[in-house]
Parts: structure tokens; sequence; C-alpha cells
């Protein structure tokens, strides 16, 4: 599905809980990219995170790609997607639940990563439930 939505970052940033990892490195597998040295980093902060954290992380991040995957935990990754997206009154879609294993692809005018502030906004292109994706 990552690949058929084009949806192949760069980074794949995540937590150190094993089962985020695991998913982490999963996806990695999944995903076409031509990155040598792997495409998944862990990030001990990511561990049970606020939403200002998990910005933060995103933001310095030191990414060029323009796709960045984030895998960790609520409230806080629930929390900056409905911050995100939270100025786009035309949206068919909004981030109510984000439970576990679940996919949102926003997409923000940002320039580069640096610039996503708690300010910026974005647009939620698709939100994707586990129970969605089992063949």
């Amino acid at each position: 599905m990552l690949r058929d939505e084009s949806l192949t970052p760069g980074v794949i940033l995540t937590s150190t809980a094993t089962r985020a990892a695991q998913t982490a490195e999963e996806v990695a597998r999944w995903v076409t990219v031509d990155r040598p040295g792997g495409i998944v980093r862990q990030e001990p902060e990511l561990y049970l995170a606020s939403a200002e954290t998990i910005l933060d992380i995103v933001r310095h991040s030191g990414e060029e790609s323009p796709c960045v995957m984030v895998v960790g935990h609520n409230p806080g990754l629930e929390e900056l997607g409905r911050h995100l997206t939270r100025l786009e009154p035309a949206q068919s879609m909004t981030i109510d639940s984000f439970p576990t294993a679940a996919l949102a692809k926003i997409e923000s005018p940002v320039a580069a990563w640096t610039d996503l502030g708690w300010s910026a906004t974005g647009t939620l292109v698709n939100l994707w439930y586990p129970k969605e994706l089992v063949d």
C-alpha cells in the first residue's frame, strides 16, 4: 500500500519501544528507497512524546526528503495530526481517532522540515486504519 500510494519515506523516525521499532523496520523492508545504511532512525525521545516534542524531532531530523515517517505513540501523534490539520475547514476527513497501526498522510506547504513550526498547518490527504488494510 505504501508503494501504491507513493509513500516512500527518506527516513523513518521511530520510538525505541519494541513494537514501534519492529513496525519501522518492517515498513523499511517494504518501501523502495535508494538509501545506503537504512532509513530507520531510532529516537528515544519519541517514546510517549508530546505533540510538541514529535514536531521538534521532525524539525531537527536533518532530513531533506520530501517524505518523513514517524512511528510513535498516542496521545502525541494523534494530537499532532489534529493540530497540523486544524485550519482546513474544507477537509472531508479529520483525525478523530488514531488507533495502533493507523497511518496518516499530511502535506504541509513548508519548504524544509526546519520550517515546520507549531503554527504550521497541513492538509490531511488520507487516513488509513489497520482494519481497512487487511488483505
